[in-house]
């Protein structure tokens, strides 16, 4: 039982060091300096922590110890599937793959807890039964465990990046667990020293040489611990035990808590302006700003042109094709009525979506605000893909739990575009699917503003309506594109007949989950092809509508975009989890009266479709927006020196943050900050889906400090 510590310690510098040398990113001196003492420390502690556990086995009954090993396994099992989402997801129709991974996480505990149990020290076999087995049959056993190991790895690596966060931790637990029994079975081989307390104070004073040496402004170091599991654990477990004042961020090792002693004082906090604190240990104490909107005009004159404005859901810019001969009639040909159309519009090459989910890009894209500016209200999607505020037995129907938690800006005071259009006298109409979620409904306000607001998949609104639709339907009938395009052409030419208007149409198409559609090409089953499948289809339907525009007798204005992208894995696609270009960089595509056929290079935002609109419907705008007129650009006017930012953020059902990640960059850089570790990352756009490159001066760097202006200016965001 002594060398539990030293196998924790050796399984937590072998993990760490082939994370070192086998992920790709630089290895700076200082990482290699810093990251064995503050490894051997941690794997340690680790290791004390098992040997305590242990001990109490061996005190305890003989029946006791045999029953608690396994029922302790079953209880990890059972929480980590109830972390996955699997008793939520029961009865939807994700009902199947949640039973597999109830079952998986069920059978995994068991074993977990039975292997504990057969390394248990007792009287009789102070080594436990494993232990206590010859030599030829411990290296076996060994072996089998290493071979286990590289599995765990592989899966951790491979499986889900980036989603699951609960899931890959118990594979890297786990992984380190079977590491430290190998390491056990063959102790008396490999001669492994039992740790005394000399030995702990030794460890003890070398981790104080990295906990001291890293600071917050150390970002080349500390991203290379980020971008690799285990280094990033050992980081963060290290961080959370010297967190004096428990408010999540320590003031050692780079966490950047520039209080460690007053928990209302951390990088996360609230700024609060003129209070002389700085609250959220950024830029100082933030100051109030007194600017307010002066009363703003109202048109006399009606607008010049209709604005129809198009956006589909979760589509790549590089699946335009435009001057790509790949995706041209003898490539992939995702897009040709879209690209067909594009040839006479102004076309953007370098968009990105201030937002990496939908309900982060469309709240900010309405109001042409940046994410963090805007006022959010905390939504809680269920297992049914309803949006509730509050989740509880008055809101939720038999069986329904919730399963995420989405904050939703749709109510900020602020109004959004389509009321400044109506207000000024514009008939506002929205045709909007947004499939299996809620995030665009009309009850969560997303409607303010609109004349008429059309959802073409109308969810249960309530627990009443839900039970109501189960008891008569098994299955909720979804419509497709073909309906969102039928549906907008016909609002398209009523509203055409009642003077100028303001069109938003939201196609719902290239999202998950994949479906096989007939008579439409489909290249493989690949995440990728299927994918392209989908998008094929959709511009079957965005064709439609674009050539019912063309015959309008009245000016129009066609602007053509998408909320977000889309980034591939081996197995399956995603957003929302980081601000890869992939997911950032946006199609945009705009046919206005006036405006000469062009490509334009320069970065922009979708935040600056508002003033955009507001420009071209001669409607004066609010002063808050964050936005530029691109009908400047389109005008000849060279593009305006400045960064653009994008931000996401996930919660889990409890509310709690687990990942919160703003970017500033121009098209040709990128740096983002992680504000749950705390550190910055540098990209370069011009190469596609790059690994982050040198970060050393990030405290002076404009872009950093632009990052850090922002936080700053909007506040830390506040959940209603």
């Amino acid at each position: 039982m002594p060398h539990y510590p030293a196998a924790a310690l050796a399984s937590l510098l072998m993990l760490c060091a082939v994370d070192s040398f086998t992920i790709a990113g630089t290895l700076p001196p200082a990482y290699l300096f810093y990251l064995p003492p503050l490894a051997a420390f941690v794997g340690a502690c680790l290791g004390v922590v098992g040997l305590l556990a242990f001990t109490l086995g061996r005190h305890l009954p003989i029946w006791l110890t045999r029953a608690a090993w396994p029922l302790a396994g079953l209880g990890v099992g059972l929480a980590l599937a109830n972390a996955l989402g699997a008793f939520a997801r029961l009865g939807t129709r994700y009902d199947e793959l949640a039973k597999y991974t109830l079952a998986g996480c069920l059978v995994g505990g068991l074993m977990l807890g039975a292997l504990c149990l057969s390394m248990q020290p007792s009287t009789r076999r102070p080594d436990g039964f494993l232990g206590s087995l010859g030599r030829p049959m411990r290296i076996v056993l060994a072996l089998l465990l290493l071979i286990a190991i590289a599995a765990l790895v592989y899966a951790d690596r491979t499986l889900y990046v980036g989603l699951y966060r609960e899931g890959h931790l118990a594979l890297r637990i786990i992984s380190l667990l079977l590491s430290s029994f190998a390491l056990l079975l063959l102790a008396r081989e490999l001669r492994l020293p039992a740790i005394d307390w000399r030995g702990g104070l030794a460890l003890f004073v070398l981790a104080l040489v990295p906990a001291f040496g890293l600071q917050k402004d150390s970002a080349y170091t500390i991203h290379a611990f980020i971008i690799r599991p285990w280094p990033t654990i050992t980081l963060r477990m290290a961080r959370g035990a010297l967190d004096i004042d428990r408010d999540g961020y320590s003031a050692l090792l780079g966490g950047g808590d520039c209080n460690d002693f007053n928990s209302d004082i951390n990088p996360g906090a609230q700024e609060v302006p003129d209070n002389g604190i700085d609250d959220n240990c950024l830029l100082g104490d933030r100051k109030s700003s007194f600017a307010k909107a002066e009363t703003i005009p109202v048109p006399e004159q009606p607008s010049p042109m209709n604005v129809i404005l198009i956006t589909v859901d979760t589509l790549r810019a590089d699946r335009l094709g435009i001057d790509d001969p790949t995706f041209g009639p003898d490539g992939l040909d995702t897009m040709p009525k879209v690209r067909a159309w594009a040839k006479d519009a102004v076309r953007f090459h370098h968009a990105f979506t201030p937002g990496a989910w939908t309900s982060v890009a469309m709240g900010s894209l309405m109001r042409g605000i940046y994410p963090r500016k805007l006022t959010w209200e905390a939504y809680y999607e269920t297992n049914k893909y309803r949006m509730v505020r509050r989740p509880s037995k008055d809101t939720l129907a038999k069986g329904e739990k919730a399963a995420k938690m989405f904050p939703l800006s749709w109510n900020d005071p602020r109004e959004p575009l389509a009321h400044w259009l109506q207000r000024r006298g514009m008939r506002t109409v929205g045709v909007v699917d947004d499939g299996f979620s809620q995030m665009l409904s009309r009850l969560v306000g997303t409607q303010r503003g609109f004349d008429l607001y059309h959802e073409v998949n109308p969810d249960p609104e309530d627990k009443k309506d839900l039970e109501r639709r189960r008891k008569t339907e098994r299955r909720p009938r979804r419509r497709k594109d073909s309906t969102t395009a039928t549906i907008a052409i016909r609002e398209m030419r009523r509203a055409d007949q009642q003077g100028r208007f303001f069109l938003w149409v939201h196609f719902f198409g290239p999202h998950l989950p994949n479906s096989k559609h007939k008579n439409v090409r489909s290249d493989g089953e690949s995440q990728s092809q299927m994918y392209d499948h989908e998008i094929r289809v959709v511009d079957q339907h965005v064709g439609r509508v674009l050539e019912a525009a063309d015959t309008l007798q009245t000016p129009t204005a066609i602007i053509f975009t998408s909320d977000h992208g889309e980034r591939f894995a081996a197995r399956y696609r995603s957003h929302g989890a980081n601000l890869q270009d992939g997911v950032l960089q946006v199609p945009l595509l705009a046919r206005v009266p006036g405006w000469p056929v062009q490509d334009i290079q320069a970065a922009v935002s979708l935040v600056d479709l508002m003033p955009t609109i507001l420009s071209l419907t001669e409607t004066p705008a609010p002063p808050w927006l964050d936005g530029i007129d691109l009908g400047q650009l389109a005008g000849g006017k060279p593009a305006p020196k400045r960064l653009l930012l994008s931000d996401t953020w996930q919660y889990n059902r409890k509310g709690e943050r687990f990942n919160d990640r703003t970017a500033a960059y121009d098209g040709k850089r990128k740096v983002v900050l992680d504000r749950i570790d705390h550190s910055f990352s540098v990209y370069d756009q011009q190469r596609s889906e790059s690994e982050a490159v040198r970060l050393e001066g990030m405290a002076i760097d404009d872009f950093a400090r632009t990052i850090l202006g922002y936080i700053e200016d909007a506040g830390e965001m506040k959940l209603e």
